[in-house]
Protein backbone atom coordinates (compact mmCIF):
# COMPACT_ATOMS: atom_id res chain seq x y z
CA UNK A 1 0.00 0.00 0.00
CA UNK A 2 2.61 2.81 1.06
CA UNK A 3 4.67 1.95 -1.93
CA UNK A 4 1.95 1.67 -4.26
CA UNK A 5 0.88 5.47 -2.92
CA UNK A 6 4.59 6.24 -3.52
CA UNK A 7 4.63 5.50 -6.78
CA UNK A 8 1.52 6.53 -7.52
CA UNK A 9 2.87 10.20 -5.86
CA UNK A 10 5.96 10.11 -7.65
CA UNK A 11 5.09 9.82 -11.40
CA UNK A 12 1.90 12.38 -10.56
CA UNK A 13 4.88 14.72 -10.92
CA UNK A 14 5.87 13.78 -14.29
CA UNK A 15 5.03 14.16 -17.84
CA UNK A 16 6.16 12.42 -21.14
CA UNK A 17 7.60 14.66 -23.54
CA UNK A 18 8.66 13.71 -26.42
CA UNK A 19 11.28 10.21 -26.14
CA UNK A 20 11.53 11.21 -21.85
CA UNK A 21 9.42 11.17 -18.67
CA UNK A 22 10.19 14.57 -17.73
CA UNK A 23 9.70 15.51 -13.74
CA UNK A 24 7.27 18.63 -13.29
CA UNK A 25 8.05 18.91 -9.85
CA UNK A 26 10.23 20.87 -7.95
CA UNK A 27 13.85 21.41 -10.03
CA UNK A 28 17.46 22.35 -9.25
CA UNK A 29 19.50 23.04 -12.15
CA UNK A 30 17.25 22.34 -14.40
CA UNK A 31 17.29 18.15 -11.98
CA UNK A 32 14.10 17.19 -10.62
CA UNK A 33 14.36 17.15 -6.62
CA UNK A 34 12.31 15.92 -4.16
CA UNK A 35 12.67 16.89 -0.70
CA UNK A 36 12.52 13.46 1.62
CA UNK A 37 10.91 14.96 4.86
CA UNK A 38 9.80 17.98 6.11
CA UNK A 39 12.54 20.42 6.50
CA UNK A 40 15.29 18.42 4.97
CA UNK A 41 17.75 20.70 3.92
CA UNK A 42 19.30 17.73 1.89
CA UNK A 43 16.75 16.90 -1.18
CA UNK A 44 17.27 13.68 -2.94
CA UNK A 45 17.68 13.60 -7.01
CA UNK A 46 14.45 12.23 -8.84
CA UNK A 47 16.52 10.33 -10.80
CA UNK A 48 17.53 8.07 -7.82
CA UNK A 49 13.86 7.79 -6.86
CA UNK A 50 13.08 6.56 -10.20
CA UNK A 51 16.02 4.03 -10.24
CA UNK A 52 15.86 3.05 -6.47
CA UNK A 53 11.52 2.30 -7.53
CA UNK A 54 12.80 0.59 -10.65
CA UNK A 55 15.72 -1.86 -8.64
CA UNK A 56 14.92 -1.39 -5.02
CA UNK A 57 18.49 -0.63 -5.20
CA UNK A 58 20.37 2.64 -4.09
CA UNK A 59 23.30 4.26 -6.38
CA UNK A 60 26.47 3.16 -4.96
CA UNK A 61 28.51 5.60 -3.10
CA UNK A 62 30.85 7.70 -5.68
CA UNK A 63 28.68 6.79 -8.53
CA UNK A 64 26.17 9.11 -10.44
CA UNK A 65 22.99 8.55 -12.46
CA UNK A 66 23.74 9.17 -16.42
CA UNK A 67 20.78 10.18 -18.82
CA UNK A 68 21.22 7.90 -22.16
CA UNK A 69 19.00 10.99 -23.79
CA UNK A 70 21.11 14.08 -22.71
CA UNK A 71 17.72 15.35 -20.54
CA UNK A 72 18.16 16.46 -17.39
CA UNK A 73 14.21 16.26 -15.89
CA UNK A 74 13.71 12.69 -17.33
CA UNK A 75 13.11 10.25 -14.96
CA UNK A 76 12.31 7.69 -16.87
CA UNK A 77 14.50 4.31 -16.06
CA UNK A 78 15.27 3.07 -19.78
CA UNK A 79 17.23 6.51 -20.05
CA UNK A 80 19.25 6.37 -16.78
CA UNK A 81 22.64 4.06 -16.05
CA UNK A 82 25.06 4.13 -13.29
CA UNK A 83 28.41 5.75 -13.85
CA UNK A 84 31.14 7.95 -13.08
CA UNK A 85 31.81 10.74 -12.64
CA UNK A 86 34.70 10.16 -15.28
CA UNK A 87 32.73 8.54 -17.23
CA UNK A 88 29.75 11.51 -17.16
CA UNK A 89 32.72 14.16 -17.66
CA UNK A 90 33.27 11.46 -21.26
CA UNK A 91 30.33 11.03 -22.03
CA UNK A 92 29.72 15.59 -22.13
CA UNK A 93 32.45 15.96 -24.39
CA UNK A 94 31.71 13.15 -26.84
CA UNK A 95 28.85 14.41 -27.21
CA UNK A 96 29.87 18.17 -27.80
CA UNK A 97 28.08 19.73 -24.45
CA UNK A 98 31.44 20.22 -22.66
CA UNK A 99 32.81 23.74 -23.35
CA UNK A 100 36.24 23.11 -21.74
CA UNK A 101 39.46 21.15 -23.28
CA UNK A 102 39.40 17.25 -22.75
CA UNK A 103 38.90 15.81 -19.53
CA UNK A 104 42.38 15.54 -18.16
CA UNK A 105 44.88 13.30 -19.09
CA UNK A 106 48.30 13.13 -16.83
CA UNK A 107 51.33 14.23 -18.99
CA UNK A 108 53.30 11.58 -17.77
CA UNK A 109 51.03 8.92 -19.20
CA UNK A 110 51.19 10.76 -22.99
CA UNK A 111 52.66 7.71 -24.31
CA UNK A 112 49.62 5.77 -23.19
CA UNK A 113 46.64 7.05 -24.69
CA UNK A 114 43.19 4.09 -24.00
CA UNK A 115 39.74 4.90 -25.69
CA UNK A 116 36.71 4.85 -23.58
CA UNK A 117 35.59 1.49 -25.29
CA UNK A 118 39.54 0.15 -24.15
CA UNK A 119 39.43 1.95 -20.59
CA UNK A 120 35.96 -0.37 -20.17
CA UNK A 121 36.92 -2.98 -21.78
CA UNK A 122 40.22 -3.05 -19.34
CA UNK A 123 37.86 -2.57 -16.41
CA UNK A 124 35.61 -5.40 -17.30
CA UNK A 125 38.58 -7.45 -17.17
CA UNK A 126 39.58 -6.37 -14.13
CA UNK A 127 36.44 -7.42 -12.13
CA UNK A 128 36.40 -10.68 -13.93
CA UNK A 129 40.60 -11.10 -12.86
CA UNK A 130 41.17 -10.49 -9.59
CA UNK A 131 43.71 -13.13 -9.16
CA UNK A 132 47.83 -12.94 -8.58
CA UNK A 133 49.16 -12.05 -12.09
CA UNK A 134 46.08 -10.65 -13.38
CA UNK A 135 47.88 -6.60 -14.55
CA UNK A 136 50.53 -8.80 -16.69
CA UNK A 137 47.72 -10.64 -18.24
CA UNK A 138 45.61 -7.91 -18.77
CA UNK A 139 48.25 -5.53 -19.69
CA UNK A 140 49.70 -8.20 -22.64
CA UNK A 141 46.40 -8.65 -23.81
CA UNK A 142 46.23 -4.51 -24.60
CA UNK A 143 49.51 -4.33 -25.59
CA UNK A 144 50.81 -2.16 -22.66
CA UNK A 145 52.14 -2.35 -19.07
CA UNK A 146 50.99 -3.55 -15.82
CA UNK A 147 51.81 0.19 -14.45
CA UNK A 148 49.04 1.33 -16.69
CA UNK A 149 46.71 -1.20 -16.04
CA UNK A 150 46.95 -0.43 -12.68
CA UNK A 151 46.54 3.51 -12.98
CA UNK A 152 43.60 2.46 -14.83
CA UNK A 153 42.50 0.48 -12.08
CA UNK A 154 42.99 3.24 -9.70
CA UNK A 155 41.59 5.95 -11.62
CA UNK A 156 44.73 7.67 -12.12
CA UNK A 157 44.62 7.08 -16.28
CA UNK A 158 41.66 8.84 -18.15
CA UNK A 159 40.36 7.99 -21.68
CA UNK A 160 42.10 10.00 -24.39
CA UNK A 161 40.30 10.82 -28.03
Amino acid sequence: MIITKSLESFYEKTEIVEECLEWTGTRRNNYGIVTSRPNSKSPIQATHIAWFLQTGEVVPDGKFLLHSCDNPPCVLFDHLFVGTHEENMLDMYDKGRRQRAKPYTPKSDAGWRFSLAEIYAIREALEKDKSWGCLTRIARRFDTSPTQIASIRDGKLHASR
